[in-house]
């Protein structure tokens, strides 16, 4: 009798150290609610504020909404309780508490419970590419206006994610390189001028700040970009090599549509650098910014099909605007 006393107390002991160390991965299965799934677990009670239920969203980054969508094959996590563990053996699924982070690093489809969002979250690396046409006008003021009107870009785009995570914020970084052919320039007051130019690089790095409840990303830009441009000095026509680093602020957000996703965003950039001419020393003066905004939709979990606009301001020796619309196709693989 004495032996099974001690026993009793042992097992106790143990049920309540592994209660506290550990956590319960489970599937979810054909039919089943997380209100059923709560109360196969014995995660007892369920709706008052100090239930099981808050507990289990803030492990799994839910919200009231997204359990509503919970989907065959969708991963959860759930607190273990003293009363499971006395009826049930722990085997292999399982996680311990401090492995946690970790784990969501590896496993984020329990935080987006669409399939279509799984599949493309499920990857901390994203490499995707960029094929767009478009159009530019350019306002030089005095010397009027400049048409590139046929111009094809290519681009790569690499996102590494989840570098830390913070209840229901990640941590991204990532970067870009983008380059586009120009067609030959139309000189609106001087139809019989043309001008040629080269290829346009541009290079991007950016942290990203990610809300995943509501999939809204905050982007920290740094950009640099080595262009061939065309300008009116001294009552003439000019084509040169500009460098400009810029830097400022993105922001997008995405909306679940189901069998696609639509998405928006935009841009606001600030030339911090400058190397006017392309031959002279690089100037610090904060002068012209640049303003992007766009939109897309993304099926089959891959393709992109998406447009935008974006004006760029120039103000150092001279006025100019460049003024770009475009569409293009962005692949993810």
């Amino acid at each position: 009798m004495i032996r099974l006393i001690i026993l009793l107390l042992v097992l106790g002991n143990f049920s309540a150290n592994a209660a506290e160390k550990m956590l319960l991965q489970h599937i979810v299965k054909k039919g089943e609610t997380l209100s059923q799934i709560l109360y196969d677990y014995h995660l007892r009670p369920i709706y008052p504020t100090d239930g099981y239920l808050d507990e289990v969203l803030s492990l799994n980054h839910l919200d009231l909404e997204r359990t509503k969508k919970l989907e065959i094959g969708d991963v959860l996590v759930l607190p273990i309780t003293k009363s499971y563990l006395s009826l049930h053996a722990v085997r292999n699924n399982y996680i311990l508490k401090k492995d946690l982070p970790k784990y969501r690093k590896t496993i984020v489809k329990h935080i987006y419970p669409k399939t279509n969002l799984a599949k493309i979250k499920k990857d901390r690396h994203l490499v995707s590419f960029d094929f767009d046409y478009f159009a530019r006008i350019v306002d030089l003021g005095g010397g009027g206006k400049v048409e590139i009107l046929q111009n094809l870009g290519v681009g790569a785009n690499y996102k590494y994610r989840d570098v830390t995570i913070q209840k229901n914020y990640t941590f991204n970084v990532g970067a870009q390189l983008y380059g586009h052919t120009q067609s030959e320039a139309k000189f609106k007051l001087f139809p019989e001028l043309g001008a040629s130019f080269t290829p346009n690089v541009k290079g991007q790095l950016f942290v990203e700040f990610e809300h995943r409840p509501m999939l809204v990303y905050v982007r920290l830009i740094g950009e640099m970009e080595y262009m061939s441009t065309v300008d009116w000095v001294n009552d003439n026509f000019e084509v040169r090599r500009d460098i400009a680093g810029r830097g400022g602020l993105g922001l997008s957000k995405e909306f679940d549509l189901g069998k696609a996703i639509l998405d928006i965003n935009g841009e606001f950039l600030i030339t911090v650098l400058s190397n006017p001419k392309g031959n002279q020393g690089f100037s610090a003066k904060m002068h012209g910014k640049k303003i992007k905004l766009g939109g897309g939709i993304r099926f089959f979990n891959s393709l992109r099909l998406g447009g935008w606009v974006e004006n760029d301001t120039f103000s150092e020796s001279i006025d100019k605007t460049m003024l770009s619309m475009g569409a293009g196709v962005n692949y993810l693989f």
